[in-house]
């Protein structure tokens, strides 16, 4: 058990193999439960090939004929691994790899709609700003160009994963350029968790505040003193909705709760896009010179790049890419590309819609939320109000959610650094992923107190950081400056040259790749640098 395998079958696929059986035996789990969970409910931190220990296998052999017949990187064999780089291999429970982990009754449709459930979300509020600081043509084309980016990063990921039989971004980052650079990517997408946890504060906070200057609003809070004093601060009103609301949900162990979500949330955002379509239709027919007329068509400027990584952030689906396609009915990575360029398609539609429309309804200033735009006592603006409560019950819904990995990594870390410094064995993460219980029902419980103390501290610096960030589209450039562009659209083009997929090796594909990897990697460092530049 354990010992390195046969030098002479030099196949990645051949070592790419299951945890070793227990004297019980391992109990085979149905994964497409657990892969619909992450795939609608959002991301799960697979930290084991970042802190456990991996070995070879000869359980591959258990697989069935049709696994193991599969071309191995598309007929290209690599050379025999050494002892050494074979320790850094991550190994798959059984049922990740077998016909059980992707049988199920979603199609192709299903799949569009939970990929544009992962893509769809608060990023829309910041596109009229982002096409305004762009202009109308640039902004149009830049939307096209990061759809087109966000289609053939998907499509180097799949290939990756065929490649290599791996089933998330860790296991492909430690499978490839070592566990340092599998913390990293780790590091990002948490980091990105947070971010969007301070982005849904903000965003809830510029929600409310619209609502607060209503007629209905401030004449409550002229005939009562104490709701005078509350509903008079938008950042009061916002800490009361944290307390009461936020941080309660947080600090739920289980997010079974939470599974309707995405479903509600891009109902909410699809009514949104209507609603904004339709108050921009209306303005642009009864005042014509103060909407349409004053539309810049090109804008050339720093704010052009910084808002470049808005588009990049609202984009954003790539880390949930691998639980969607284990989930597949048939496996195949024609499938999951036809199914991510219809969910390109669709979302570039909605977002095209919401970013031409509230550019042009607000062209001489566009606020950051486009909800911050509109006041509810105009009678013609009435249609948004179901927006702005939908909108919010959605933030308030996916906070939640992306609390939860920020609290599973760092949990994982206190537990191992308690046991090292009390001298035991830091325990390794699972295995085997969730059941169908909700979220971690398969990991060992945290500690209630340890629960609380972790969620404590990660929603109220979320909180504390959203109250003094100037703007929420801060938030969207810098996620979608530094982790957006290095996980979901740089890395699994260095992942195909890594591996040199058959979609590098023609000249159309070397410069496909080539060009996600370097623009990737310039609008990085140029968008993130006019951010910061931007802030002091």
């Amino acid at each position: 058990a354990g010992a390195a395998m046969p030098a002479e079958q030099g196949q990645i696929g051949r070592a790419l193999t299951v945890p070793l059986m227990s004297g019980r035996g391992r109990e085979r789990r149905d994964n497409s439960s657990f892969a619909r969970e992450v795939a609608h409910r959002g991301y799960l931190p697979n930290l084991r090939p970042l802190l456990a220990s991996w070995r070879w296998s000869p359980q591959l052999d258990r697989l069935p004929a049709y696994e193991r017949a599969k071309p191995l990187l598309f007929g290209v064999s690599t050379p025999p691994m050494e002892p050494s780089k074979a320790a850094q291999l991550s190994q798959l429970p059984l049922a990740a790899l077998s016909k059980a982990a992707v049988a199920g009754p979603t199609g192709i449709w299903g799949m569009v709609f939970t990929m544009c459930s992962a893509t769809l979300g608060a990023g829309a509020l910041s596109l009229p700003y982002a096409v305004s600081q762009m202009g109308l043509v640039p902004g149009v084309v830049l939307l096209v160009a990061t759809a087109a980016a966000t289609y053939h990063s998907i499509s180097l990921l799949i290939a990756a994963m065929e490649a290599t039989r791996l089933h998330s971004y860790e296991e492909l980052t430690v499978h490839a350029f070592g566990q340092r650079m599998g913390v990293l990517v780790e590091v990002s997408i948490i980091t990105f968790c947070f971010g969007t946890c301070v982005a849904y504060t903000v965003a809830a906070g510029d929600i409310l505040e619209p609502m607060l200057r209503t007629h209905a609003v401030q004449a409550l809070a002229s005939s009562l003193p104490v709701c005078g004093w509350l509903l008079t601060s938008k950042r009061r009103v916002l800490c009361l909705l944290w307390a009461v609301v936020m941080l309660p949900l947080s600090l739920a162990e289980n997010l079974s709760a939470f599974e309707a979500s995405s479903t509600f949330g891009v109902v909410s955002l699809i009514y949104l896009v209507l609603s904004v379509a339709g108050h921009a239709a209306y303005e642009c027919v009864t005042e014509p010179e103060e909407t349409v007329g004053e539309v810049q068509l090109i804008i050339v400027g720093p704010s052009s790049l910084s808002a470049l990584a808005i588009l990049l952030f609202a984009f954003t689906c790539q880390v949930n890419v691998p639980s969607m396609y284990a989930e597949l009915e048939n496996r195949d990575p024609e499938t999951m590309r036809v199914i991510s360029r219809r969910s390109a398609l669709l979302c570039l539609a909605c977002y095209a819609l919401i970013g031409c429309a509230g550019y042009a309804n607000f062209p001489e200033h566009v606020h950051a939320n486009v909800l911050s735009n509109y006041r509810l006592d105009e009678p013609h603006s009435r249609m948004m109000a179901p927006s702005f409560l939908a909108i919010l019950l959605t933030v308030l819904m996916s906070y939640p959610l992306n609390i939860f990995p920020c609290r599973y990594a760092i949990g994982v870390i206190v537990q191992r650094s308690l046991a090292a410094w009390k001298g035991e064995d830091p325990p390794s993460p699972p295995a085997s992923p969730p059941g169908g219980e909700g979220f971690g029902s398969a990991y060992a419980p945290m500690p209630a107190r340890r629960r609380v103390v972790l969620t404590l501290i990660i929603a109220g610096l979320s909180l504390l950081i959203a109250l003094f960030v100037p703007g929420i589209n801060i938030v969207f450039q810098l996620m979608g400056g530094t982790a957006s562009a290095f996980v979901c659209f740089i890395l699994p083009a260095a992942f195909a040259w890594h591996y040199n997929l058959p979609e590098v090796r023609s000249r159309t594909g070397k410069l496909a790749c080539a060009a996600l990897f370097i623009v990737g990697i310039v609008v990085s460092v140029l968008s993130t640098s006019v951010t910061v530049s931007e802030m002091f």
